[in-house]
């Protein structure tokens, strides 16, 4: 089984998880939702950015970018983990972003 067929299959089990399972799983270079919300840093947002669009990119396909059909930039992103901060201030924001990828992907 090649890499990418390997992770393609990681992905889809964790995603098959809770969310909150999901964020347990995979929270490497998260920040919290208190810091996010009281001093994000740009570098919290390249993360941000960077972990939604790993996700997208192993489990969508060419034909069907989940992503790219439902989000049209980083500040709609940043809008949601904020309000999703701002009303779950104990959270991380992996946790906003799995909750984001669960919405996004129902649609």
């Amino acid at each position: 089984m090649t890499k990418i067929k390997l992770c393609s299959v990681l992905f889809l089990a964790v995603m098959s998880w809770s969310t909150n399972s999901f964020a347990v799983v995979i929270n490497f270079g998260a920040t919290d939702c208190g810091t996010w919300i009281n001093q994000s840093r740009i570098t919290d947002r390249a993360w941000a950015v960077g972990f939604i669009s790993g996700v997208n990119a192993s489990l969508s396909t060419e034909k069907n970018d989940i992503l790219g059909k439902n989000i049209k930039s980083g500040e709609q992103v940043f809008l949601y983990v904020d309000n999703y901060c701002r009303n779950n201030p104990l959270s991380g924001v992996q946790d906003a972003l799995g909750n984001l990828w669960v919405e996004i992907r129902q649609k």
